[in-house]
């Protein structure tokens, strides 16, 4: 059975040595495993034909998602699913699904008149299609917001005040795993998930259609708000993230 991983990035990234345990693990379990990366691959949109058993799409390139959106249409087996990769990536999209399934976000407006947002400071601007933090701008008063370019790829969210450090919690299935992140050291810790924020992220996952994933929360005083997913994160810090993904990719592949 083979088994193609859609790679977005540079084979040095941090989280590299991972996808490589990853991968000679599924070989050792007997698939034919294998990647590319998007800044090394060329592909004809003419050619694409469903080569593979099951693609593992952990790409945010413009190459792979196109080439996953074709293959989707020629019935490939895809994890995470393209529909589901694609909405988790526009914020717009992903934030009314999210709104949909009952999963705390913060409020959150998309607007071509900024005057109409309500007069609650300080705002977060977010383009449509970002991550890793990039285009995001904090907004502290109405004369500030009246001088942003107004662009309809903008979601506006009100700025969470958190009582705790940031969580990241990543799920591989219905396996969720707790790394709190320190925001002046940047150093990751295990955590232990409480119920209600392992709730929080499988939500999260049913409301996407992800299998694997990452969310973002921050705890507040009335309870924890989500406020990032993606999907294929890099899973820093969690023990034996290899071998937890391999398992799961192995007998979803098998299913």
């Amino acid at each position: 059975m083979r088994i193609f991983f859609m790679l977005g990035y540079a084979r040095d990234k941090a989280d590299a040595p991972m996808l490589a345990e990853l991968i000679a693990n599924l070989k050792a379990a007997g698939f034919d495993a294998g990647s590319d990366v998007a800044g090394s691959s060329t592909v004809n949109p003419e050619d694409v034909q469903v080569e593979a058993d099951l693609y593992i799409l952990k790409s945010k390139s413009t190459l792979w998602l196109n080439t996953a959106a074709i293959l989707a249409s020629k019935g490939a087996r895809i994890l995470n699913s393209y529909p589901a990769s694609i909405d988790t990536l526009h914020k717009i999209r992903a934030a009314s699904r999210l709104a949909a399934g009952k999963v705390p976000i913060p409020r959150s407006w998309v607007a071509t008149d900024f005057s109409v947002i309500p007069d609650e400071m300080p705002l977060l601007i977010k383009p449509n299609i970002g991550h890793g933090g990039a285009g995001i701008r904090m907004v502290r008063d109405r004369t500030e917001l009246a001088g942003i370019p107004i662009d309809e790829e903008m979601l506006v969210q009100e700025l969470i005040t958190p009582i705790e450090d940031e969580l990241k919690l990543y799920v591989i299935g219905d396996r969720v795993f707790g790394i709190r992140k320190h925001p002046d050291s940047g150093e990751r810790e295990r955590v232990a998930v409480e119920p209600r924020l392992e709730d929080v992220a499988l939500q999260c996952g049913r409301a996407l259609g992800l299998e694997i994933y990452g969310v973002d929360v921050l705890v507040t005083s009335n309870g924890p708000v989500v406020v990032d997913v993606n999907y294929f994160p890099s899973f820093r810090g969690v023990q034996n993230a290899a071998r937890e993904l391999s398992d799961f990719i192995g007998a979803y592949a098998n299913k």
